[in-house]
């Protein structure tokens, strides 16, 4: 299987998450914490416990590795479809499985490529379109990302349709489109969702409008805490659309030898 690196994000913009955070966490600190029934991890334990006695099931595997990965857990994940994928390695659920996995790992190129094979073999791409997108988006192909985006809201899953919005506006704003791309997240602005407000102070950025990204993170971050996103600010509008896309999404402002090597990745 192909590595899954973690996020890398510069300091800047890790204060910039620590300032979306603290808040929630410091008011739970108020409240006892009582637990939460989560469906997805009661299933995904049912799941294990029948893969114990069919270490083989392929439908059983397939949505432990679907489950995992919506419950954050890649490396699982990854585990779960490298044994289907030794079952039936032409299952286009598996390789869409895996697509997901190495696109949120900073691997677009090759997230494609198994993006291709799953269509091959059968996948409606319509349910892996909001990973596309964000995959066409990270090697700088913006209309496709956007057409895809746009798949996502009208056909994917509607728990999603936040973050797929978030993004969708950050694709536009990477294409030098702010107003259209505020008028993806504004209703989003409006319910106080901190993913779109920090979605917003990227796209402000990135078309020149620093002095405006500076306010929201003030605004939004512990007071002196702002301060380390000034040039990660300064820094977006300077990038080209790949750049953009790998600093808005994991903080990343410039080519890895990693990077390089996936971006030879991307099929033709």
């Amino acid at each position: 299987m192909p590595r899954v690196p973690g996020r890398r994000w510069s300091r800047g913009v890790v204060s910039f998450l620590i300032g979306v955070a603290l808040p929630v966490a410091l008011a739970a600190q108020s409240y006892p914490m009582m637990p939460v029934a989560n469906p997805d991890a009661d299933r995904l334990a049912e799941l294990v416990r029948r893969l114990g006695t069919s270490p083989r099931d392929l439908p059983a595997l397939i949505e432990a590795g679907e489950l995992s990965f919506r419950l954050g857990d890649a490396t699982a994940a990854a585990a779960f479809y490298k044994r289907a994928e030794a079952i039936d390695p032409r299952n286009g659920r598996v390789k869409g499985g895996i697509a997901r996995i190495l696109v949120n790992g900073e691997q677009p190129g090759e997230a494609l490529r198994y993006f291709l094979e799953a269509e091959r073999h059968g996948a409606p791409m319509a349910r892996y379109a909001d990973d596309r997108g964000l995959a066409y988006d990270l090697i700088g192909q913006q209309e496709r990302a956007q057409r895809d985006y746009r798949v996502a809201l009208t056909q994917g899953d509607a728990d999603d349709a936040d973050e797929v919005r978030r993004r969708y506006a950050l694709s536009l704003g990477i294409s030098g489109r702010q107003t259209e791309a505020l008028a993806q997240i504004d209703a989003l602005l409006r319910k106080s969702d901190r993913g779109a407000w920090r979605a917003r102070a990227f796209i402000l950025a990135m078309n020149g409008d620093v002095a405006g990204a500076n306010k929201i993170a003030t605004s939004m971050m512990p007071a002196g805490m702002a301060g380390g996103l000034a040039a990660f600010f300064q820094r977006l509008p300077t990038l080209n659309a790949t750049d953009r896309a790998f600093a808005v999404h994991f903080g990343e402002v410039s080519p890895t030898p990693t990077r390089l090597a996936d971006a030879r990745m991307v099929p033709p």
